[in-house]
């Protein structure tokens, strides 16, 4: 058996820093809190109450030769400081080997921080150790793996002793097409002595360390969650493994075992370092006052990207910098809770506690971003009215099916899967209803025009004013799945002049809305696109301008081959963002321009049979 001294006398010293409050760890000038930690000091099984096993010897995908056990102390124990996984030369359970694979699952899940494990590794041909992390839940592609993304803080095989290796997998990066993304460093006593593994994670990157030198970084590429399923909670994972696709490349050495992994400690830390910011909002506002609320925020370590201005999950408004004022001079009456939020140049984030103000007296039917929506405009389904069920809306089911937004309401919102991750209204069901407040600027008539997705069975809906029917049934198609995204449209709608209730009466189930639109149009044709919202062409970019990023969309009116491209003002290309066959519809794309100097970009667009399209966009430095 092997055993190491259990901590240095700096490694007792550093965790008494941080018990007493923050330290600065040498790797990066962050401050970090420490929040949850396993020091292994109570000799006997690993404590249950952080962690449990992975149990089966079933190959875990990797053709792996041994069974995990579970509370087996001859795979897994606390003994003299030290948390001891051992891998055996062992039948059991019709495996040749036996080992233990320790998950904090359901016990302590995190997203973002510093992770740290002091380790010192198993030798010999034949083994697999592993410190790493996976997703808590299945959201993202097929709800699995690499969908859903890894973290392998360290791996190490016994053929190819002292070498170590950080990688990720996610749907764009992972081992079976070969193009995950990793690093490795050659550490010559891995086998003999401990090491400091440790991976510390920010929405901005992965950065990978030992001994707190940093030898490989993992960026996000905000191109959606195939390349970045990094945004929500992860556990960790310690285990040997014995044989299996890499660790049994060159086979098993029977005579090396019993094999151990000694863990000294294992800590993770939250970044203190990240934005501040307030909210000025009153309390209570009289009718026909104008609301005003302000939102101010700082960065200790760095610059403030943006801030923004929120009711409930709805946007209010966002700005570049650390200032935001919005005004509105037509709130009603209503009860609403506002909140500000602030992100800095890592893409750390903080947001206020919702704040109540209440616009005149009780809390009535009220538009979901505090005035109405004005007429000619485009409404986001998602932003319902206030009211609750039975007053702003009816959903059979009193439970959100979704967990995109508004959770503590009945009506199913989903997020989608395209870069923007729009929000939706989905799982819609016959005889449910959405309301919207609505000012229309001017009566006459107008062009609804609905965005819609169905996987297989269509669906139909109408528009009601004041429970009058404008639309009679509207009728569509399945688009062939549930984020394919079509709009069908009516015109020839007559709306009069301002403050009006729209019903959106869903006719059928199984489909999802976007979002809806009523520009003007005419009573008697509908030869007038105007801004037909799947029309080609492209949209101005948002924010603009922006920095470091912004979002570009555009939209097509059939499928097409299309390139999307930026070029400097001397015509020289900057970057490709999207070559590729693209179904009809609205699309958006992140541009990132962190690496750019500041100045007037051109976005131009290429579709195959449609044309080109280009636009200015200004990067701000």
């Amino acid at each position: 058996m092997r055993y190491r001294l259990k901590v240095f006398a700096a490694s007792r010293f550093v965790l008494s820093l941080v018990l007493c409050g923050l330290i600065a760890l040498p790797a990066t000038g962050q401050a970090w809190e420490l929040i949850w930690a396993d020091e292994f000091e109570q000799d006997g099984l690993p404590d249950l109450v952080k962690w449990d096993y992975d149990v089966g010897g079933n190959g875990w995908g990797n053709a792996e030769a041994q069974y995990y056990t579970p509370a087996r102390p001859e795979n897994a124990r606390v003994e003299d400081g030290l948390l001891v996984i051992e891998a055996r030369k062992e039948l059991w359970q019709g495996n040749q080997y036996t080992s233990a694979r320790l998950v904090t699952r359901d016990k302590a899940e995190w997203t973002y921080g510093r992770f740290e494990i002091r380790a010192d590794l198993p030798a010999g041909r034949g083994t697999w150790p592993a410190i790493w992390m996976l997703y808590a839940d299945g959201v993202y592609g097929n709800g699995g793996w690499p969908d859903n993304g890894e973290i392998d803080i360290m791996e190490h095989v016994g053929f190819n002793g002292g070498t170590i290796h950080g990688t990720v997998h996610t749907d764009a990066y992972n081992h079976l097409n070969g193009t995950q993304r990793g690093g490795e460093r050659f550490i010559a006593d891995a086998e003999t002595d401990f090491h400091v593994y440790a991976v510390e994670w920010s929405p901005a990157k992965i950065d990978f360390f030992i001994d707190d030198e940093k030898y490989f970084s993992f960026f996000n590429d905000k191109a959606g969650w195939p390349s970045w399923p990094f945004d929500r909670p992860f556990f960790l994972i310690l285990n040997i493994a014995v044989g299996g696709s890499w660790g049994g490349q060159q086979g098993i050495d029977d005579s090396i075992f019993p094999q151990q992994m000694l863990v000294d400690y294992v800590r993770v830390y939250r970044n203190t370092a990240t934005p501040e910011v307030t909210l000025t909002a009153p309390d209570a506002v009289p009718v026909g006052e104008p609301l005003t609320l302000t939102a101010t925020a700082t960065d200790t370590d760095g610059e403030i990207s943006t801030t923004t201005l929120y009711q409930g999950d709805g946007l209010l408004g966002r700005a570049l910098g650390g200032r935001l004022s919005k005004t509105f001079e037509n709130a009603l009456p209503g009860c609403y809770a506002v909140s500000a939020e602030a992100v800095d140049e890592q893409g750390w984030q903080t947001r206020t506690e919702p704040e109540a103000v209440v616009v005149g007296e009780g809390c009535p039917q009220a538009p979901y971003l505090i005035e109405p929506v004005t007429l000619p405009g485009t409404i986001e389904a998602e932003y319902f009215d206030l009211g609750g069920p039975g007053e702003a809306y009816l959903d059979l089911d009193p439970v959100n099916t979704g967990d995109a937004m508004r959770q503590d309401e009945g009506v199913d919102i989903g997020a989608g899967s395209d870069v923007a991750a729009i929000r939706y209204v989905g799982w819609i069901s016959r005889r449910e209803w959405l309301e919207y407040t609505v000012e229309v600027e001017e009566a006459g008539p107008y062009r609804l025009g609905v965005r819609v997705a169905s996987a297989s069975s269509g669906g139909s809906l109408q528009l009601e004013v004041d429970g009058e029917d404008l639309t009679g049934p509207i009728v569509f198609d399945a688009t062939g799945g549930d984020q394919e995204w079509t709009t069908v449209e009516q015109d020839g709608i007559m709306l009069e002049a301002g403050l009006q209730t729209l019903r959106l009466r869903f006719l059928d189930s199984g489909f999802n809305l976007d979002r809806f639109s009523l520009q003007p149009g005419t009573a008697t044709s509908t030869e007038d696109e105007g801004e037909h919202p799947d029309g080609f062409g492209l949209l101005q970019n948002y924010p603009n301008p922006f920095n470091p990023d912004t979002v570009i969309e555009y939209t097509l009116p059939h499928a097409a081959f299309v390139r999307l491209a930026v070029f400097d003002t001397l015509g020289r290309e900057v970057t490709t963002l999207t070559a590729t066959a693209k179904a009809p519809g609205r699309h958006r794309t992140a541009f990132g321009a962190a690496g750019l100097p500041g100045g007037v970009y051109l976005i131009r667009l290429t579709a195959d049979g449609l044309g080109v399209d280009t636009r200015q966009m200004v990067l701000l430095k």
